[in-house]
């Protein structure tokens, strides 16, 4: 397994956390003790699909199973004030296997325009005493608030938790996942449209580039990053009450 040398590690802090991720990783591989994360990814695309990702959450909460949830949204650039952004995707993530997107406004989407109705639909369980968790998750809540007229119950952002737990060590999303979940590079399919220049850029333009994307992959992305983040949670909470 290809890791950074003991000699770099000492000479350079932001190291360390992917070094010691790597040689537990090692010894779970050699012992076979490696947790495998397998995962079950559903696009709600139809009426059917819907309700039964609303009767699991609604059975998990009845059954006090639904202990946190995640949350992710895939968005046409980070301008959440501007009328012409949209919310592409929700992701979620109840129980560390299944992973739901349900697209909103992607061109391609069975519920465009309907972005408040599937809100309101999620809102007993995202705005209500269930904690929900994200990765930079005030991106997340302004959009919410701004797109959708909700308030999530956010509590732990896995990214402070990072930064708390190494502030040396990068604290995106893709990196903890890959660290701690050996989950590669599975966006690697994406591609996604250029940074919007408020200078140059037509707005228009720009989300119109955002909605040409390819919605399967959009949606099978949008139901990792949850998934990850769900997973990552614990590790970065536990992390964080050991030092």
């Amino acid at each position: 397994m290809p890791t950074y040398s003991p000699g770099a590690v000492l000479k350079s802090p932001k190291y360390a956390t992917p070094f010691k991720a790597d040689i537990t990783k090692a010894c779970l591989i050699a012992t076979n003790h490696a947790q495998k994360y397998v995962y079950n990814y559903i696009p709600v695309m139809t009426k059917d699909t819907l309700r039964d990702a609303l009767n699991t959450l609604q059975m998990m909460k009845r059954n006090a199973k639904l202990q946190y949830l995640s949350l992710d949204f895939e968005t046409t650039t980070y301008d959440y004030w501007r009328p012409e952004t949209k919310i592409m995707t929700i992701g979620f993530c109840a129980d560390g296997y299944n992973c739901y997107s349900i697209p909103v406004d992607h061109p391609q989407s069975p519920w465009r325009g309907q972005g408040k109705t599937i809100m309101n639909l999620l809102r007993p369980f995202f705005c209500s005493d269930i904690p929900v968790v994200g990765n930079n998750w005030k991106y997340d809540q302004k959009w919410a608030r701004a797109k959708l007229g909700a308030t999530i119950n956010f509590v732990s952002d896995n990214m402070l938790l990072s930064y708390a737990n190494d502030e040396n060590s990068p604290h995106g999303l893709k990196y903890q996942a890959d660290v701690y979940c050996n989950s590669g590079r599975y966006d690697k399919d994406l591609i996604w449209p250029t940074e919007f220049n408020p200078v140059t850029d037509d707005i228009n333009h720009k989300v119109a580039e955002y909605m040409s994307m390819n919605l399967s992959k959009l949606m099978k992305y949008n139901a990792l990053d949850a998934f990850y983040t769900w997973h990552i949670y614990p590790i970065e909470e536990n992390d964080s009450k050991a030092t």
